[in-house]
This record gives structure tokens, sequence and C-alpha cells, in this order.
């Protein structure tokens, strides 16, 4: 699960000290360093390295060119103070996410290994069926394709994204936590004899219309009640069965859409307006929540 969640207030603003540091002169460029250092982000490396450019030029030709040339150093100075504060706060949240994920670093690992390997997904897999594993890995495969996506967009847009990328990670969880509920029942479904269930209430459905005697009509109605309520608990663990399957095709389909989604969005600001980018990024955001909340409600309610 994600381990933003579990982490206190204090530790989040604690964590982000380092915004400070893009309020201070002459060093402010230094906190997008220190942010990609720490999140093994080497964007905002690079981000860090272009905002100390106009730094230096202002450093070593203040006051010693003058007219235009004078006042384009000053004005990149303060664009680039201005971009690393702007820019600090954008990535917050994305800090939050990849330091709190350290040790598991599910944005940045084996981007291009969903497909392929298996191995970083091998504990989910365990004693999964055949058919889990291939819902599994469909849900993988568009997991995977909406990572690509995001690391192929604009690294000023990244940020926007990040509660997405988050929940689809999140989304994966409750998807496995649902399939092992579903093996469970399967276990559950093994144990019932049916067949046997059902010839027993076909034997006694018929000593009942030949017998005359209310005191053996009696004891065949009791047996043969007891072999209603097997009935009735296998179909209930069916239907149980059923809802979750249903469940997981259907959210399979909403990852589907939310990469369709990602794909088709115009990340250019220049062609679109930006409140497009961040309306859409809003109904893909509330529309995983729905699902998240949905799955979270069918696996409450199919505690064994």
């Amino acid at each position: 699960m994600n381990k933003l969640t579990e982490k206190s207030t204090f530790w989040r603003i604690s964590r982000l000290w380092w915004i400070l540091l893009s309020f201070t002169f002459l060093i402010h460029w230094m906190s997008m360093i220190f942010a990609g250092l720490e999140a093994k982000r080497k964007k905002w490396i690079f981000f860090g390295i272009l905002y100390s450019i106009p730094v230096f030029a202002f450093m070593v030709f203040n006051n010693q060119v003058g007219g235009v040339a004078e006042n384009l150093v000053m004005s990149l100075f303060f664009a680039s103070w201005f971009a690393t504060i702007i820019h600090s706060f954008a990535i917050r949240k994305e800090y939050l996410y990849l330091l709190a994920n350290k040790k598991s670093n599910r944005l940045d690992k084996n981007r291009k290994g969903f497909r392929t390997n298996k191995k970083p997904y091998k504990n989910k897999t365990d004693g999964l069926s055949t058919d889990h594993n291939k819902i599994l890995n469909a849900m993988l495969k568009e997991q995977a394709a909406i990572r690509k996506r995001y690391n192929e967009i604009s690294p000023l847009h990244q940020p926007n994204f990040i509660d997405i990328i988050i929940m689809v990670d999140d989304f994966i969880e409750h998807a496995t936590e649902l399939m092992k509920k579903e093996k469970e029942i399967d276990k559950i479904l093994l144990s019932f004899n049916m067949a046997q269930v059902e010839k027993r209430i076909d034997e006694l459905n018929q000593k009942i219309r030949k017998t005359s005697k209310p005191e053996l009509n009696k004891e065949y109605a009791q047996t043969k009640e007891k072999y209603f309520n097997q009935r009735k608990i296998y179909k209930d663990f069916t239907d149980k069965k059923k809802v979750i399957r249903l469940r997981l095709e259907s959210n399979l389909m909403s990852l589907k859409q939310i990469k369709y989604d990602l794909i088709n969005i115009d990340y250019s600001v220049e062609e679109k307006e930006p409140h497009f980018l961040f309306e859409k990024v809003d109904e893909i955001s509330k529309e995983m929540d729905t699902h998240l909340n949905i799955m979270e409600e069918t696996y409450n309610e199919l505690k064994l």
C-alpha cells in the first residue's frame, strides 16, 4: 500500500524544510538539487542546475556590464528565483510520496519490467490461480501503460498527475486483496460435494413420497432442510465469487479508460487552456477514488 498515507502531518511538514531554500538569495536553486538527490529524481537535479545558471551569471556579470545586458542578467536571475519557488511547491506532493516509499520506489522501479519481469510481483501472485494471474497481469499492464505516459509528459505537468499514480498503485493492491478473497471462497466451494447433496435431496424426496408414517416424514424433512441449508450456503459463496469477478472486470475496464484518457489529453498548454488539463486530472482522480471505495466496500462485505 502507499506508505505516505501512514505518515503524520509533522513528518510531512518536517520533510519539506528544503522548500525554504527556494526563498534564499543566491542559493534558491539548491532546493531542487536537494529534492532530486533525496528522492532520486534526476530531472529535479537537472532543473536545479538549470536554475543555477542565471545565478552564476548574475554573480559574474553584475555591475560589470551595463544597459540591456545588465537588465537581461537581472531579469534571468529573478525569473530563475521565481521559477524555483513555484517548482518547489509543485513537486512537494510527489517528493513526499517518493520519500515515503523510498525503500520500494514504485514510481521509478522497473518502469519497463511490469510486462515481462514478474519478480517484483512474485509475492502478489503466489497461490493465485492461472485465471487470477491473467486478470492481475492485465491490470499490471494497464498500470505500466499509465506510468509510461506519466514519464513521457512534461516534467512541469507531472506533479499534477502524482495523485493518479498513487491511486493506481493502491488500486492494484485492493485488486490483489480481492483476488485472494476469491481464492478463499474457491477453497470453501470445493469443500462442498454438491453432486452428493443434490443426490441426497432427491432420495429424501422419494422417501417422503413413499412413506406414510408421520415420524419418518418429519425426520426426512428435517434432514432435507439441512441439505437445503448447504445448498443455500453454496449459492451464497458462489454469488460472492461472482460479485468479486464483476468488480475486478469492471475496474480493469476503468484502468483502461484512465489510460485512454491520459494518452488523449493534450499536454501542450500552448494549444490547450491550462484549466483543460487540471479539470481532466480532477475528473480522473475522482473516478479512481470512487472505484477504490467500491473495491474496499466489496472486500469488507465479503469478509468470511
